[in-house]
C-alpha cells in the first residue's frame, strides 16, 4: 500500500507543477529541461512533456512506447531534413528472453493493437505481462541522422493500465522482468528514485550490465564498475533518461516494483 501511495504522490507532484521533493537530492527542478546525454535529445518535462529523441545513422535503441508515441504524432512534427524518414517505423526489432531471439516486428501498428491485427505472438507476450513488451526498448534503422519527437514524456509504465479491446491490461506490480538478456530503458521514475543499477535490478539477481555505444557501434561492460561502485556514486540521473540498459538476469522478477532507495529515509533517531 505505501508503494502505491508513494507512485500517486510522485505523479502527483510532477504532473500538477506543485512545488515538492521527490528526496533530499532530487527536486522537481531536475525533471525539467532535461539534456539527454550522447546528443540524445531532450524533454522539456520527464513526466508528460514533449520529447525529441535524436537517432544516429544505422542502429539506434530507442524505448517502444516512444517509438509508438512518436508514429502517432509524426504528421505534426514533421520538418524537412530534420525528422526521420517514416521507413524507420517499419524496420523495428526487439528482444524477446522469453522466446531467447530478436523479433521483427511486421508493422510498428501491432505493438498497440495486437488483438486487430492477429499478431498472436505479440498478443501472448502482451498477455504474459512481461516488462520488455510493455516498457522495453526495441532496435530502430535510419540510413541517415535524423530525429523523432512526442508529447507523452519519459514515463514507460503506469500505476494501472488497460485496453479490453486489445486484451492488453497490467498493475506495475504484476509486469515480469524474465530471466535472461532484457533491453530496459531508463524512465524518470527510475531516477526518481536515486538507486543505482545493482540496487534497481536486485530482485532479479542481476549478472551482467551493457550499454550500446552508438558513435562507435560496440557495446560496453559495465558489469564490473556497477558492482563495484558505491551505491551514491552509481545513481541514474535525469540525463540517463531513455538511455537504454542491456542487462542479463538470472530469474524472473517483479521490477517495477522497485521501492525508494535509503538515501530517501529520514535520519534514524539518536542512541
Amino acid at each position: 500500500m505505501k508503494k502505491i501511495i508513494l507512485y500517486t504522490v510522485l505523479a502527483f507532484i510532477f504532473s500538477a507543477g506543485l512545488p515538492g521533493f521527490v528526496s533530499a537530492v532530487l527536486t522537481k527542478a531536475d525533471f525539467e529541461n532535461i539534456t539527454f546525454s550522447g546528443n540524445r535529445g531532450s524533454v522539456n518535462e520527464a513526466s508528460h512533456g514533449h520529447v525529441i529523441y535524436n537517432l544516429g545513422k544505422g542502429w539506434n535503441l530507442v524505448p517502444l512506447k516512444f517509438l509508438m508515441e512518436s508514429k502517432g504524432r509524426y504528421s505534426s512534427y514533421q520538418k524537412e531534413g530534420k525528422t526521420c524518414d517514416s521507413d524507420v517505423f517499419d524496420n523495428v526489432w526487439y528482444y524477446s528472453p522469453a522466446k531467447g531471439s530478436y523479433y521483427h516486428m511486421p508493422a510498428l501498428d501491432d505493438w498497440s493493437y495486437p488483438k486487430t491485427r492477429n499478431n498472436d505472438f505479440l498478443l501472448n507476450e502482451f498477455k504474459q505481462k512481461y516488462y520488455h513488451i510493455h516498457a522495453g526498448s526495441a532496435w530502430a534503422y535510419t540510413p541517415e541522422d535524423c530525429s523523432l519527437e512526442g508529447d507523452d514524456g519519459t514515463q514507460l509504465i503506469s500505476e494501472n493500465y488497460g485496453n479490453a479491446e486489445q486484451e492488453k491490461n497490467y498493475n506495475y506490480k504484476e509486469l515480469v522482468l524474465k530471466a535472461g538478456w532484457n533491453f530496459v530503458p531508463v524512465d524518470y521514475k527510475m531516477v526518481a528514485y536515486e538507486k543505482s543499477l545493482v540496487g534497481l535490478f536486485s530482485k532479479c539477481e542481476p549478472e551482467k550490465f551493457y550499454k550500446y555505444d552508438k558513435p562507435n557501434n560496440k557495446w560496453v561492460n559495465l558489469t564490473e564498475a556497477s558492482k563495484a561502485a558505491s551505491a551514491s556514486s552509481s545513481k541514474l540521473f535525469p540525463l540517463d533518461i531513455f538511455d537504454t540498459i542491456l542487462v542479463k538476469t538470472k530469474k524472473d522478477c517483479n521490477f517495477a516494483d522497485y521501492s525508494m532507495s535509503s538515501i530517501s529515509v529520514p535520519p534514524s533517531l539518536p542512541n
